[in-house]
């Protein structure tokens, strides 16, 4: 296969399951283009169309991305979906590898330890898990580093420094939170609908920012309805 046709390859497998999620979710193009303005990176209805046709043989990580998190799903998903155990696919030009193997070498973590082949379920779950840890750990670091800029440097030493107010500072940290959060409580309560015994128990420090998330916003998208606290406040 030559570099072109791996890469075109490449980006058509990425659509597909971009449209194979959209229409499990029970989302229109439209739907999902909304969705996708409601993450920040508005592509269009128009945008969908071409690439889900084939007219447009490219995708931007960027909008890799923004599709991800529309989907509510790890953009590693994506780019490497659960298939049937023994199936390989070629992760470079030439490179033969198992969508598992493929996700250890693309995320650069130790191998897990499973017995024998993962199937289908075995690995999304893992995808969803580390998605979740990944979002949840950001959030606290957040957390961590807002708290010790707010009370390290007077307000004076702090505009002084950083250029800005510590109100508009604190704006700044409680949209990554918001972000993080809203992605991770996606995922988590996409993980219930699958497995909820794989539900992995919610950080003490986030259990009254999951409530207020479920409480005060609309689900993102028709299937965003599941609440994960009684998964995760055991």
């Amino acid at each position: 296969m030559t570099l072109e046709n791996w890469a075109a390859g490449y980006t058509a497998r990425i659509v597909a399951n971009i449209k194979a999620e959209r229409e499990a979710q029970n989302l229109t193009a439209k739907q999902l283009s909304e969705a996708c303005e409601r993450v920040g990176n508005p592509l269009g209805r128009d945008v969908i169309a071409n690439l889900e046709s084939g007219r447009r043989s490219s995708l931007s990580v960027t909008e890799l991305l923004t599709f991800a998190a529309a989907l509510q799903l790890p953009a590693i998903s994506l780019l490497f979906p659960p298939v049937k155990a023994g199936s390989k696919l070629e992760a470079l030009p030439g490179v033969e590898l198992s969508n598992y193997e493929a996700m250890q070498q693309f995320d650069g973590i130790e191998p897990r330890k499973i017995e024998g082949s993962p199937n289908e379920e075995t690995l999304k779950a893992l995808l969803f898990l580390r998605t979740i840890q990944d979002s949840e750990a950001a959030i606290l670091d957040s957390l961590d580093e807002q708290e010790r800029l707010r009370f390290d440097l007077p307000d004076d030493a702090f505009l002084k420094i950083y250029g800005k107010s510590k109100t508009a500072q604190d704006s700044e940290f409680n949209a990554i939170v918001r972000y993080h959060l809203e992605h991770s409580h996606g995922v988590r309560q996409r993980l219930v609908e699958m497995t909820p015994e794989a539900q992995p128990p919610i950080p003490e420090r986030l259990l009254g920012l999951y409530l207020t998330l479920e409480e005060g916003i609309p689900p993102r998208h028709p299937r965003a309805k599941t609440s994960v606290l009684a998964n995760g406040d055991d």
